[in-house]
């Protein structure tokens, strides 16, 4: 009789170099997801210094020996209706030339973007959180910034970064 040896093939162990790069790729897919998901972005913590600054301007700044035009609630349902005139397809100017009419000085204005805070809303580059301003800033064009910077200069609210 004859024997018949069988032979098993040698079987190899996952090379050192498949697992380093399998431990890098994770590394760094675990790090981009923890930027784009997790972090706070440059803009988000800058958003937060000016929401800080508002709050720091209602109680000690200038506009704090000012007597505020409207109730928190009031200036809540401002900012709602401010976010709802400029959120979706289209801008609806009108209504927020009418919300803009309404203040009557600076304290006004610097309650209606503490009240704004920062929120999402559709840009013309994707979905994105942006104070009060920077949607004023995105959302009206040159000559509908004329009638914005009219409207807060006729009642003494200087803002900046609009040019008044």
């Amino acid at each position: 009789m004859k024997q018949v040896v069988q032979t098993v093939p040698e079987q190899k162990g996952v090379s050192p170099w498949v697992i380093a790069a399998s431990i890098a790729g994770l590394t760094v897919g675990g790090a981009v997801v923890y930027k784009l998901y997790f972090s706070k972005s440059e803009k988000e913590k800058n958003n937060e210094e000016v929401l800080q600054g508002l709050e720091q301007e209602l109680a000690t700044g200038s506009v704090s020996t000012m007597q505020p035009t409207f109730s928190n609630n009031k200036y809540a349902e401002l900012s709602n209706s401010f976010y709802a005139a400029m959120e979706g397809i289209g801008t609806n100017h009108s209504v927020a030339y009418s919300l803009l009419n309404q203040l009557k000085n600076q304290r006004d204005w610097v309650e209606l973007k503490a009240a704004y805070g920062t929120r999402k809303i559709w840009g013309m580059y994707g979905r994105k959180t942006s104070t009060l301003t920077e949607v004023i800033l995105d959302e009206f064009r040159w000559f509908q910034m004329v009638t914005v910077k009219k409207i807060l200069k006729e009642r003494g609210i200087k803002e900046p970064a609009l040019g008044v």
